[in-house]
């Protein structure tokens, strides 16, 4: 898991790897708790 501004909106977002099926997943914040 990774946190960091990925789309440069000034929130954190984070970034989650799933090595056993394969996958990304990319949440993006909002600065609202979602």
């Amino acid at each position: 898991m990774v946190v960091g501004d990925f789309n440069n909106d000034n929130q954190s977002d984070i970034v989650v790897v799933n090595s056993r099926g394969k996958t990304i997943s990319v949440l993006l914040g909002y600065g609202n708790g979602t």
